[in-house]
Order: structure tokens, then C-alpha cells, then sequence
């Protein structure tokens, strides 16, 4: 699938993420996999683990690649927000604020530059009028068509 915005901002934010939920790291599990945002497998190896931050990384990658598959990245993203957020550690929800503030601020550029929906359909045009043919009646005008294009 094609790297959404949602998917390039939460990567960005992996590191800082894995940091934050180290400490956590079986509360986090637990949240995550509730929602089925993970699979019971990690969730398991999370509670068992003695590596940490070697888990902490797998539960960050297997969120991005199931956000990297999603058909509504947004939603997902909120989904994973809302859940990090119920394990109530300020660590985490720093780095959750700091990721969705990125996530709107990205959005709200893109408005601005007009990258809407209709633009990314094929209007790009900025101001400009569409150059239109004209065909004259050659017997009003006593010109011939010529095919060229007319700038309005």
C-alpha cells in the first residue's frame, strides 16, 4: 500500500515510541492486544520477555505494518493512540500527543497548499484558466481552423 501520511509520521515517532513503552511494556501489550491492535502471540511473548526493548520494537513494527495495511489509517492511528493512552503513563501519552499534533499539523499544511482530494483527482490548476481551442467559422472570420491553442 502506498505510504500514507498517518503511516510516515508514526514511523517517524517509532524510536520515541519504543522508549516510552519499555518500561510498560506488559500493561502495554495487554492494552493493545484488548483492541486487537496486536496479536496474542506478542502479547504473550511481551509478558515473558526478558528483553524489553528488543519487544518494545516488535510491538512498535507490527503496529506500523498493520497501519501500513489498514484501509483507514486514520482510524487506525486513533485506535492505537486511544489505547496507549489507557495505560496512564505520562511518558506515553507525551509521545501519543506529540505523534497526533505532528499528524494534524501535517494535515493542515496539506490543506493549505490546496492538497484536497479534488486537486489530488487531477485539478492542479492555480488561478490559471484552462487553455480552451477555438475553432473559427472560417466563413464569418474568412480564417482557417489552424488546431493552435488560445490562452484565455
Amino acid at each position: 500500500m502506498a505510504d500514507t501520511e498517518h503511516s510516515k509520521r508514526f514511523r517517524e515517532f517509532s524510536d520515541k515510541l519504543e522508549n516510552a513503552i519499555t518500561p510498560s511494556l506488559k500493561n502495554v501489550a495487554s492494552k493493545l492486544s484488548a483492541k486487537g491492535l496486536i496479536a496474542l502471540s506478542t502479547k504473550m511473548e511481551a509478558t515473558s520477555s526478558t528483553d524489553a526493548r528488543g519487544t518494545a520494537t516488535k510491538i512498535v513494527d507490527e503496529l506500523q505494518g498493520a497501519l501500513d495495511e489498514h484501509d483507514d489509517p486514520e482510524s487506525f492511528v486513533n485506535e492505537v493512540c486511544t489505547a496507549l493512552r489507557n495505560v496512564r503513563e505520562k511518558r506515553i501519552t507525551d509521545v501519543v500527543d506529540k505523534l497526533e499534533k505532528e499528524i494534524q499539523t501535517s494535515r493542515q499544511i496539506s490543506e493549505e497548499n490546496g492538497d484536497d482530494d479534488e486537486q489530488r483527482k487531477g485539478s492542479k490548476s492555480k488561478g490559471k484558466k484552462p487553455a480552451k481551442r477555438q475553432k473559427r467559422d472560417s466563413k464569418e472570420s474568412g480564417a482557417e481552423y489552424t488546431g493552435k491553442l488560445i490562452l484565455i
